[in-house]
């Protein structure tokens, strides 16, 4: 028959009695959580992932294909057109159009026919017609001859409709599509990329 401890039985209370304290405190955060308060986490640091944005004004309208663009003014006011430069690239080939003021409204799309009114269509050098109109200019806007690469052939004025300046490029590619572009631009400027390739 087993002989009972009293002395082993005291120890043992002695030491759960001791514990409960040091069990409620850590088990405690802020009142009334009933979550321990650890200090903020990695997740709650902000964080620098380094990555760049563009600039609304920046950004690209379309993604390098044959679709209508639509560009908003960047402005309120009546913007004179200044220079037309036609710059190549490794892949693309670049028409800016700067401005007086802030840019206008842009469009640009491929047209069958450069605008003719009540005469013959003009020819354009280029197998495609790309028609850039910019919405609310100035009057005396107008361009000047630029320089010319094997995609951008030719770079027409077409004069200004209803406060509307029209502007063709004629273009080629050597796959005989119409290229892929996009438009972008700046506070004072626009400007339409036009690939090398032919749009997929």
């Amino acid at each position: 028959m087993p002989r009972h401890r009293p002395g082993h039985r005291f120890a043992v209370a002695a030491t759960a009695a001791a514990l409960v304290p040091l069990l409620f405190v850590s088990g405690c955060g802020e009142e009334g959580s009933g979550v321990a308060d650890a200090g903020p986490s990695e997740t709650d640091q902000p964080t620098d992932a380094g990555i760049e944005t563009e600039d609304p004004a920046d950004a690209a309208v379309g993604d390098w294909d044959a679709e209508r663009k639509d560009r908003p003014a960047q402005g309120a006011d009546v913007p004179r057109l200044t220079e037309v430069a036609v710059t190549e690239h490794e892949d693309h080939d670049r028409v800016t159009f700067a401005f007086d003021g802030s840019a206008p409204q842009v469009i640009a799309s491929y047209v069958d026919e450069p605008p003719s009114g009540d005469v013959e269509p003009p020819e354009l050098a280029g197998a495609h017609n790309l028609m850039v109109v910019l919405v609310g200019v100035d009057q005396e806007s107008g361009l000047a001859p630029t320089d010319l690469t094997d995609t951008v052939r030719e770079v027409r004025d077409f004069g200004i409709f209803e406060g509307e300046l029209r502007v063709v490029l004629g273009l080629d590619t050597p796959g005989g599509g119409a290229p892929g572009f996009r438009v972008t631009g700046a506070e004072d400027e626009v400007v339409v990329d036009i690939a090398h390739e032919q749009a997929g």
